[in-house]
């Protein structure tokens, strides 16, 4: 409809300019009919009619710039046309236009989402994991010389010595003895006994045995109460118990040994000490037997 409504107003436009050109050119006189000039304007008429069907096939385009329907002529009141940016590719459609930005949205969303996934995930491992400071290696004595690190020394023998105290007197068997029969030790082990005490019996086999087990660093002598009475008594009981020689044995009451029977007065018998380079210790009462070894050995060295 549009259409025909362009063809009625070109026709209307024609005939006008071509009554115009007749009245300008005097191709028709003004005196001429009003039948003959209807007519030839009907004959103009159609032979433009014609034309335009010729080219009806094609629609010619119409301009946004005619307001009446006619095409402006270039260069007369109208100024070129510009193309305006239309911001999105040319032949791009709306709605692809909008699905690619909807895409690229989803993906940076999901790409988002991902990262923040990975990062709870990773600060959850954190959280679980203990946390484990490294285990610091002591120093090894990297750059320690010889000089740095004292030598090590190992412990001296206690050192022997005479037996402190004279005495002269005679064994169970007459034999004389003196402090230097007993020699040089380094522990003197000295009890005071009598053959009538039942415990000082019973302890003389394992008397014997502390005898031969520390050999010559340890020092035996016992002072008998009833040497002058019961003499006889008593060796049998010494080799019965198989004390050694070097086991002394003497009269309690000899005068020169007076000063060591003072060192085993208590009241009581057996009653034992021990002498070492640092002095006499405390006296040991009752019957210890191989328990005098625990005694003996805090005196010893290695």
């Amino acid at each position: 409809m549009v259409m025909a409504v362009k063809r009625s107003v070109r026709i209307v436009a024609v005939a006008l300019v071509v009554l115009m050109l007749v009245s300008a050119c005097g191709e028709v006189p003004l005196n001429t009919s009003a039948g003959s000039t209807t007519r030839y304007v009907e004959d103009k008429l159609s032979l433009l009619s014609q034309e335009e069907s010729a080219h009806d096939t094609v629609p010619p385009p119409v301009s946004t710039t005619d307001t009446m329907g006619l095409e402006s002529e270039p260069g007369v009141g109208s100024e070129p046309e510009t193309e305006t940016e239309s911001g999105p590719e040319s032949g791009a459609e709306p709605g692809q236009q909008s699905g690619a930005e909807s895409e690229s949205n989803s993906g940076v969303e999901q790409e988002t989402e991902s990262e923040s996934g990975s990062e709870t995930e990773q600060e959850s491992m954190e959280e679980s994991e203990p946390v484990v400071e490294p285990v610091q290696e002591p120093d090894s004595g990297a750059g320690s010389t010889s000089e740095d690190t004292p030598p090590v020394i190992a412990p001296e023998p206690s050192p022997r010595f005479i037996f402190p105290y004279w005495f002269t007197a005679m064994d169970l068997y007459g034999n004389p003895v003196n402090e230097r029969t007993l020699g040089e030790r380094e522990v003197f082990f000295v009890q005071y006994w009598g053959t009538w005490c039942p415990p000082c019996v019973g302890e003389m086999p394992e008397l014997a045995e502390l005898a031969r087990m520390y050999g010559d660093r340890v020092g035996f002598i016992a002072l008998l109460d009833d040497y002058d009475s019961n003499l006889d008594r008593a060796i049998q009981i010494v080799e019965s118990s198989g004390i050694p020689n070097r086991f002394i044995m003497i009269d309690a009451h000899e005068p020169s040994a007076s000063q060591i029977l003072n060192l085993l007065k208590s009241g009581y018998v057996p009653t034992t000490v021990l002498i070492s380079a640092d002095g006499v210790g405390d006296q040991l009462i009752g019957s210890y037997g191989l328990g005098f070894a625990r005694e003996i050995d805090k005196l010893l060295g290695p």
